[in-house]
């Protein structure tokens, strides 16, 4: 299952922790969970995921990860 915040942005690092940390409480009250990551970075999944035109294969990950 994958839970995305649509509150963000969040001005820094620790306060984009702190609402992962409340949404993983909000997801344990309802469902069993076995493994939980909280992602913080400051490009949306749309651009993450979508399809770069420039498919250089020595970039792994566009935008930076806080």
């Amino acid at each position: 299952m994958r839970v995305d915040d649509l509150r963000g942005p969040y001005a820094t690092a620790e306060e984009c922790f702190l609402r992962s940390s409340v949404l993983v409480k909000e997801v344990a009250l309802r469902y069993p969970l076995i493994k939980v990551e909280g992602v913080c970075m400051e490009v949306s999944p749309e651009e993450l995921f979508k399809e770069e035109d420039n498919n250089d294969p020595k970039e792994t990950s566009p935008g930076k990860h806080i």
